[in-house]
């Protein structure tokens, strides 16, 4: 076969392979958004989003609902976490997702 055959066979393959994740990825999102529609939800009151970390151990997924009266304290809470925090994005979202995970499990 000459190699410009199989450069469009591999190009094929790689593209083949991009819009099937990115294919998963959508159906994923779906997936969540039909879990968060599917909770009996006052908009008006209340805030609603889907939560997943992957580990090579667990998925924890969560639909977190809380009452918007609240957001004023969650406010106080974000802005104590992030006096915290230090300059290294990677380690500030490490962080956090570590809370996050002790916190799912609970």
């Amino acid at each position: 076969m000459p190699w410009q055959l199989r450069a469009v066979q591999y190009n094929r393959d790689v593209n083949e392979l991009l819009l099937f994740d990115k294919f998963k990825n959508t159906i994923s999102e779906l997936d969540t958004l039909s879990q968060i529609a599917a909770t009996d939800l006052g908009e008006s009151k209340e805030e609603a989003f889907g939560l997943e970390i992957t580990t090579f151990e667990q998925v924890e997924k969560k639909i977190l609902r809380y009452p918007k009266k609240k957001n004023g304290e969650i406010s106080r809470i974000e802005d104590a976490v992030r006096a915290q925090s230090g300059s290294d994005k990677t380690l500030n979202i490490a962080a956090l997702a570590n809370l996050l995970k002790d916190l799912l499990k609970k």
